[in-house]
């Protein structure tokens, strides 16, 4: 029989106490330097604003180039939205042989433990239907990082384990 390691996943979700839940601008500059630290597969994605440099249903990002962009876009709320970070050794090409994360009807947000839908990726933030943020982190410096840059955000866990209970 083989012993397979089992990789935690942390997660949370905002759904209060901001006035955009969705800015990715405020998301990412409230996670320091987990931002630029990363690449980014963008996908399943739809905002306000377009970004002029985002043409496709999916998008590749170094950590600065994303940074960038969100940095033209302050205030834009990002209606639906994965944005799945990679450590920087991950590379386009290895990320895009698996299948594009989404988000509506991702039934990997509402168990228990929580998942992350690639295989690759480090960390997950999901703008969901512009009512909330969803973070999905293997780190779980990142997943602290979270919850202190916003204090109204709730663990994840907890949460689905309450509905669990109804």
């Amino acid at each position: 029989m083989r012993n397979e390691m089992h990789v935690m996943v942390y997660g949370a979700i905002l759904d209060k106490g901001q006035p955009h839940f969705t800015d990715m601008h405020v998301i990412m500059r409230g996670l320091g330097s987990i931002g630029p630290h990363h690449n980014w597969l963008i996908t399943d994605w739809t905002c306000y604003a377009y970004p002029p440099e985002m043409q496709n249903d999916s998008e590749w990002k170094t950590g600065p180039e994303l940074m960038e962009m969100l940095n033209h876009l302050p205030g834009v709320q990002w209606v639906w939205g994965v944005f799945s970070g990679f450590e920087p050794q991950v590379t386009r090409e290895q990320a895009l042989q698996y299948p594009m994360p989404y988000a509506d009807g991702n039934p990997g947000f509402w168990t228990n433990p929580p998942t992350l839908q690639h295989p690759l990726a480090s960390v997950e933030i999901v703008a969901f239907d512009s009512a909330f943020v969803l973070l999905l982190s293997r780190e779980r410096e990142v997943y602290e990082a979270f919850r202190a840059a916003f204090p109204p955000s709730k663990d994840l866990f907890e949460m689905n384990a309450s509905y669990d209970r109804v």
